[in-house]
């Protein structure tokens, strides 16, 4: 026993001393917990202390043969330290993250596939009925990035670049962000809050503020999120402001919406039983006012198809769906083809909350309708494939 606690030892200040002996080992394990070759072409540093500080330059994640880009990530330089106590514990603490000159190259085929999803790592799972481990980030700072994306199958092409990301938690547990960059050559900041971090880690109650610019518009809110993944009232006040439109509209590309300042206000709330959202100002001389009701938000994304409707989709559906995303999952990709057919017939004045509705037969007529919607959609299957 003693003479196996030696070696360990004497293999770990090997280590220490000497981080390139990992190196090959270690870009076997992230290649193969990633699904994509990832390569340190440059070095390796690792200080170990009461503080973990591990460094890497030059790394590089490699993309598909099809792509435009040879790697889907490059990065010149990362810094993480870790608290060394904290890998022990069920909360890993990360007191800062350092990126800079990372570059991400994100393409889709005429096929519709991506570069970014040939494998899904599987999710954490607990051990011994534990929760799974959580990550916390004390401090993040971002330099120099570039992130882009490219559509042969649209010919659309975006390039947004953060010269500066930073965030750090404060200390009522907020995390605090300030951003500057720029997005297909429109000047973007933004600086604002969210949290709190242990709220994010719940993934539910998580606040927000904040305002910034995008190009000529000043756009400024607050909120509170109920749940993250699937939420139901979630509190927003939004609010964006802009010079005269006719100067929008020629920066953007917009048909003209004749003349006039930007004004709109947008919100949403639980009022009682119900959830509330409105939209109102002025764009140019179009004044609006729109609102609406519902028994939460999750009814808005089941039953925005009305009756008689139907989308045929590759790799689009639902933005909220349990089922859609167990197969998802199983199959390690968004790339199949969704059958989405609608189902509302409410009426005005007698809207009955979506969970109850969508549990109630179909009338005669309903059925009917249906049926008819099932023979449309047959032909235009065997026409497409």
């Amino acid at each position: 026993m003693l003479g196996l606690t030696f070696a360990l030892l004497i293999g770990v200040i090997v280590v220490i001393y000497n981080p390139q002996l990992i190196k090959a080992p270690l870009e076997n394990y992230l290649s193969g917990v990633a699904g994509y070759p990832i390569n340190l072409n440059g070095g390796l540093e690792l200080k170990v202390g009461s503080k973990i500080e591990v460094i890497i330059t030059g790394a590089k994640v490699s993309a598909p043969p099809w792509s435009r880009q040879p790697n889907l990530i490059n990065l010149d330089y990362l810094k993480l330290v870790v608290a060394a106590g904290s890998l022990f514990e069920d909360t890993v603490i990360l007191d800062s993250l350092q990126v800079d000159g990372l570059q991400l190259n994100l393409e889709t085929g005429p096929d519709g596939s991506s570069n970014w999803t040939r494998v899904r790592p599987k999710p954490a799972k607990s051990i011994d009925g534990k929760n799974p481990t959580r990550v916390v980030f004390n401090s993040i700072q971002v330099t120099s990035t570039d992130l882009r994306y490219f559509s042969e199958k649209k010919s659309i092409e975006h390039d947004l670049h953060i010269a500066v990301l930073n965030q750090h938690q404060q200390d009522d547990g907020m995390l605090h962000i300030e951003l500057e960059g720029d997005y297909e050559d429109k000047k973007i900041n933004y600086s604002g809050s969210i949290g709190t971090y242990e709220n994010l880690l719940k993934g539910s109650n998580v606040a927000y503020s904040g305002s910034g610019r995008f190009g000529l518009l000043k756009i400024s809110g607050s909120g509170l999120i109920d749940d993250l993944i699937r939420p139901r009232h979630p509190q927003f006040s939004i609010k964006i402001e802009g010079p005269e439109i006719d100067k929008i509209t020629t920066v953007f590309g917009f048909d003209d919406l004749g003349s006039g300042p930007l004004s709109l206000n947008a919100a949403g709330n639980k009022v009682n039983d119900h959830y509330e959202a409105n939209v109102d100002g002025d764009i140019g001389d179009i004044s609006i006012s729109v609102s609406a009701q519902a028994s939460s938000i999750l009814e808005l994304d089941d039953l925005d198809l009305k009756l008689g409707e139907y989308k045929i989709q590759l790799g689009k559906g639902p933005k909220l769906h349990n089922g859609i995303e167990s197969i998802e999952n199983k199959l390690n990709t968004k790339n199949f083809w969704r059958l989405r057919i609608g189902v509302d017939n409410r009426k005005e004045d007698n809207r009955i909350p979506g969970e109850a509705y969508v549990l109630q037969n179909f009338t005669a007529n309903e059925q009917e309708r249906i049926n008819k919607v099932f023979e449309q959609i047959s032909h235009e299957l065997i026409d497409r494939f």
